[in-house]
């Protein structure tokens, strides 16, 4: 059940991208902000109450994380996607 959660979340942010990528580079900007709009309302209206084991606890105590791993990390993927994004600009970047 937790890994549904995750995927629908993963979903949404994908949805919200490629609404920005769709108004940024494409001529498809309504369509694009229609995406990012419906991304941003299914991102938000997901429900965020942790989750309960079989006993109605929660199965880890509030507050505590588990540490990040090396591909969770933003420093790896912020640069990742920055360079995605300069790249699709340089190719795209003289039509329109």
């Amino acid at each position: 059940m937790n890994n549904a959660r995750i995927l629908k979340r993963i979903a949404a942010l994908a949805i919200i991208v490629s609404g920005i990528l769709l108004v940024v580079l494409a001529n498809e900007r309504w369509l694009g902000l229609a995406f990012l709009i419906f991304g941003i309302a299914w991102f938000v209206l997901q429900p965020t109450k942790p989750v309960t084991g079989p006993d109605g606890q929660t199965t880890q105590p509030i507050g505590s994380q588990e540490p990040l791993q090396w591909y969770q990390s933003p420093i790896l993927w912020v640069p990742v996607v920055v360079a995605i994004i300069g790249l699709l600009v340089w190719l795209f970047g003289g039509q329109g």
